[in-house]
């Protein structure tokens, strides 16, 4: 995280900050090693959710490589936006409780583990035009479950203005 947010790999204005989320071993071979981070941006103290998603739901995850300790190799992201603009005042959020219910009235009759609980962002494609693309940022309760009879998480989206369930 210091190295990706020391400077701007892209040169531009307005940086976000970043958190890695995620490190994984790349094996180069000859028993050589780098490091592959995903990392979200961070707008307002909270995150964008770096998860795909159908429909017009667009995953904001960056990407560095690391092959000697310090040294970014490679860097890369997918929406390439860091201009970002309020356009709206949120007072207030659907409370997590309320979200935990709805979400436990949806899944009635099977049995979840709940992994994680995140309050986050997620892009929303707001043109219609291929020429430019403006996202516009939805708060969403991200809550990531495990099926007791299984070993697969899945992760429920509630939006966190409206109170809905996205998938």
């Amino acid at each position: 995280e210091t190295l990706v947010n020391k400077e701007d790999l892209f040169k531009r204005d307005n940086v976000l900050p970043k958190e890695v989320e995620k490190v994984y071993p790349v094996d180069l071979g000859d028993g050589n090693y780098a490091l592959h981070c995903t990392m979200r941006r961070i707008y307002d103290g909270v995150v964008f959710d770096a998860e795909e998603s159908p429909g017009n739901v667009y995953y904001d995850s960056m990407n560095a490589f690391l092959a000697d300790i310090g040294v970014i190799d490679h860097y890369f992201n997918y929406t390439g936006k860091d201009d970002i603009t309020d356009v709206e005042t949120i007072d207030a959020i659907v409370p997590l409780e309320y979200a935990l219910t709805a979400l436990s009235d949806r899944v009635q009759g099977k049995d979840y583990t709940v992994n994680a609980i995140e309050l986050i962002y997620r892009l929303k494609d707001t043109t219609d035009t291929e020429d430019e693309t403006d996202y516009y940022g939805v708060p969403y309760w991200k809550i990531i479950v495990k099926a007791e009879d299984s070993n697969r998480e899945r992760s429920y989206y509630i939006d966190a203005l409206s109170g809905k369930i996205d998938f």
